[in-house]
């Protein structure tokens, strides 16, 4: 193996760690086989495997390749600058504020429907304790 592929093995099995993800559902969200992820690093991967796997982790198109191709990968990124990248979230700020006020409100009335529940229990309590 070439210092490049030995690199780009690392960081991508130091990427799927950090997610939580198993080769199974790597190979599931790129759309790559699980026999060629398993064989990662044994082999020169395809060009359309690199670009799945950058789609997959978010990362810089090309990035991947160079990695690969280069006598010393770790000039081209280092493993912690790749590895925090994450896909960036497909949501507006105002739709995030929106999304947790709703949940904030939601919270509310349910704690307003529990403590209305504590008290009729123990209203239910007091009766059972005077009879």
């Amino acid at each position: 193996m070439s210092a490049g592929l030995d690199y780009a093995t690392e960081l991508i099995t130091q990427a799927r760690a950090a997610r939580g993800m198993s080769l199974e559902a790597l190979a599931k969200e790129s759309s790559i086989s699980l026999r060629t992820l398993a064989s990662f690093g044994q082999v020169t991967p395809q060009r359309a495997t690199l670009e799945k796997l950058e789609t997959c982790f978010g990362w810089k198109p090309g990035i991947l390749k160079r990695i690969v191709d280069s006598s010393t990968p770790w000039t081209v990124a280092t493993i912690s600058d790749m590895v925090g990248e994450l896909p960036e979230a497909k949501i507006t700020d105002e739709a995030l504020m929106w999304e947790l006020s709703q949940r904030f409100q939601d919270k509310d009335a349910r704690i307003t429907e529990l403590e209305q529940r504590v008290s009729e229990l123990e209203s239910e309590i007091a009766t059972l304790r005077e009879e």
